[in-house]
C-alpha cells in the first residue's frame, strides 16, 4: 500500500492493515484476527477501500463458516462502493475490476459452506462474468482456475 493515509497513534493505516494482512499470511491466525479487529475499528466508515481490504483478510482467519461469509460479504459490499480510483497506486497490480472476481469467489465459496447453495451459484456466476478482467499473472490465474472449478461444481 502506497501512501500513509491517516494517522492514529503515530502509525499510518496503511502500515496498520499490511502489518495486519502480512500475519493473516502467516501461521499466526489468532493474532493476524486480533490485529485485522484493531485495524478495523481504527478505519472510518467512508474508507471504503481499507475496509474492503481488511474485511477480505478478516474472512480469512474467521474459525467459523458463518463469520467468514459475514467478512467476505462486507469486503464485497465494501469494494462496490468504491470508485475504481480508489484502488489506483494502492496494491501493485490491483484495481477493482481485478479484485471483484475474488471478492465474489470468495463469498460464493463461503455461502456453499453454510449451505447457501442458490446464492452460492449467483456470486459464482457472477465471479466468472467478470473473469475478462484479471491480470495474466499467477495470481491472476489461480483465481481465474478457482472460479471456473467453483462454477463447475455449483452448476453455475
Amino acid at each position: 500500500m502506497a501512501e500513509q493515509v491517516t494517522q492514529r497513534g503515530g502509525v499510518s493505516i496503511d502500515a496498520r492493515v499490511l502489518e495486519a494482512v502480512q500475519l493473516a499470511l502467516s501461521a499466526d491466525k489468532e493474532v493476524a484476527r486480533e490485529r485485522l479487529h484493531e485495524a478495523w475499528r481504527s478505519l472510518s466508515e467512508d474508507d471504503a477501500f481499507h475496509r474492503c481490504v481488511v474485511a477480505h483478510y478478516l474472512a480469512d482467519v474467521q474459525p467459523l463458516a458463518i463469520d467468514e461469509l459475514k467478512w467476505d460479504q462486507r469486503a464485497l459490499d465494501a469494494a462496490l462502493s468504491c470508485s475504481p480510483a480508489a484502488f489506483e497506486e494502492r496494491m501493485p497490480g490491483v484495481t477493482k475490476s481485478a479484485f471483484l472476481p475474488s471478492l465474489h469467489l470468495n463469498l460464493a465459496a463461503s455461502l456453499e459452506r453454510v449451505g447457501h447453495v442458490a446464492a452460492a451459484k449467483v456470486e459464482a456466476a457472477a465471479a466468472r462474468d467478470q473473469l475478462r478482467s484479471l491480470v495474466e499473472t499467477p495470481l491472476g490465474e489461480l483465481t481465474r482456475g478457482a472460479v471456473l472449478r467453483l462454477c463447475e461444481r455449483l452448476g453455475a
